[in-house]
């Protein structure tokens, strides 16, 4: 609408480098996966500038913690990307999950642990009946 711009202020552009084409794979393994795919950008001189990083990659669904038994060395992995000219990008989403069913070495089956202190601060969507965090069957959660 017209009076976006006016209430909220015009949109900054992106940085040229989000707006390039993209890597990235459904499931990187391991560190040797993330380094062979952006050597190989390079080495056959694709112009891809930012690295998306898919699930899984953190110890449980939204931990927002770096599995470091899948990425070993993650400091000297992350420079070596840089070094080549990839920005990451983490894959994320808006839900905690209960309990992480993915199959990856590093990840632990129980809860998030951002699912209680999310709970406990009403943070989550709540049931109508009980009050309490709305539990549903959701995608691998």
């Amino acid at each position: 609408r017209a009076e976006s711009p006016r209430l909220s202020g015009r949109p900054r552009v992106p940085p040229k480098w989000a707006l390039a084409p993209w890597k990235g794979r459904d499931v990187h393994r391991s560190r040797e996966e993330i380094l062979a795919d952006v050597e190989q950008s390079r080495r056959h001189k694709l112009p891809a500038s930012v690295l998306l990083i898919d699930s899984p990659w953190q110890t449980g669904y939204n931990d927002l913690t770096l599995n470091e038994e899948q990425f070993r060395e993650p400091d000297a992995m992350f420079a070596r990307v840089a070094a080549l000219g990839f920005h990451v990008c983490f894959w994320i989403t808006p839900f905690v999950n209960q309990q992480n069913v993915a199959d990856m070495r590093g990840i632990h089956t129980w809860a998030s642990k951002t699912f209680q202190p999310a709970a406990a601060a009403g943070y989550l969507v709540k049931s109508q009946a009980t009050g309490r965090p709305q539990v549903v069957r959701w995608w691998k959660g």
